[in-house]
């Protein structure tokens, strides 16, 4: 369609990289669970009543296992998975991802109500099952700001058809959350 349209997903960190920051997840989380299924092992060998009860010890590694094997799968996911989060500096909160889906025979008004950041309107159109027309939407919790970009299916994948429009909290109208 217009392949001169770069995807939002692609191009959020330098829509605005002075308020859109990347920001990696805290592997405390996966270190907790490495400490805590650590201190089961020491505990099983340490305290001598666990260490001669067969049953009791084999429940003890169990947990220590269970407890390694979650916080080494968490550590991995944080140093080779997708752990990375857009984030509106001003206010340190998360950007969240929305997918609105509509029918073909809404295209003209779902760009017009985007382009105007009208999203009551938006919202208030019938979604669809089907996936013609994607709006993609980048949203803080406390709607300070919003991005939303539209795709159209083409075979095999959306591709953008409109820019990446920013819209601070005076700019767009959303009174409700997005479903």
């Amino acid at each position: 369609m217009n392949p001169e349209y770069q995807s939002i997903d692609e191009t959020i960190y330098s829509i605005d990289p002075d308020n859109i920051v990347c920001k990696k997840k805290s592997p405390l989380m996966a270190l907790l669970f490495l400490f805590i299924g650590a201190d089961f092992f020491a505990v099983n060998y340490l305290v001598p009543g666990i260490y001669n009860s067969p049953n009791l010890s084999s429940a003890v590694l169990m947990a220590g296992a269970v407890f390694g094997l979650i916080g080494i799968v968490k550590l991995l996911m944080n140093l080779y998975g997708k752990s990375a989060v857009p984030v509106y500096k001003p206010s340190g909160e998360r950007l969240k991802r929305y997918e609105l889906f509509f029918d073909a025979a809404y295209r003209d008004t779902v760009n017009k109500y985007v382009q105007a950041g009208d999203f009551d309107a938006l919202v208030g159109l019938p979604h669809s099952e089907s996936s013609a027309i994607l709006v993609v939407i980048y949203k803080t919790s406390t709607g300070d700001i919003l991005l939303a970009q539209v795709f159209e299916y083409v075979p095999y994948h959306h591709e953008p058809v409109t820019d990446t429009l920013v819209f601070d909290k005076s700019r767009y109208r959303l009174s409700g959350d997005i479903a």
